[in-house]
């Protein structure tokens, strides 16, 4: 028998036709409904293309990031995926139904997708 994590990664998916969601990033904060992907318990892909994106996922759409943010917690708090890096996660459908997204100057598209149904049984 394998340990969680290959279990978990038996079941990864790459990116699926017409199932990529992908988000204008720019260096203006803003927050977009991913709650399509996060219905269920899913993994989710989060990928930054064309430069380095912050990113922070929330409730609802109050959810804001700042790179140059400190403290613990930090509000505006958030985490970097820099240019063409994955991020993977596993968002829970009830807290996570928004991601807020910026980069530090210039513009980005951020890649998002479902990588895997939860398989922990």
């Amino acid at each position: 028998m394998g340990s969680e994590a290959e279990r978990q990664a038996a079941w990864i998916l790459p990116p699926v036709k017409n199932s990529v969601a992908v988000i204008a990033v720019t260096a203006t904060a803003a927050t977009t409904d991913i709650s399509s992907l996060t219905s269920g318990s899913t993994y989710l892909a989060i990928q930054a293309d064309g430069a380095a994106v912050y990113v922070a996922i929330g409730v609802d759409n109050t959810v804001d990031v700042d790179e140059t943010a400190v403290g613990v917690p930090a509000t505006k708090g958030c985490a970097k995926i820099p240019d063409g890096a994955v991020l993977n996660i596993k968002p829970m459908a009830s807290l996570h139904k928004f991601i807020a997204a910026k980069t530090s100057s210039g513009s980005a598209k951020l890649r998002v997708w479902v990588t895997g149904p939860d398989r922990t049984m």
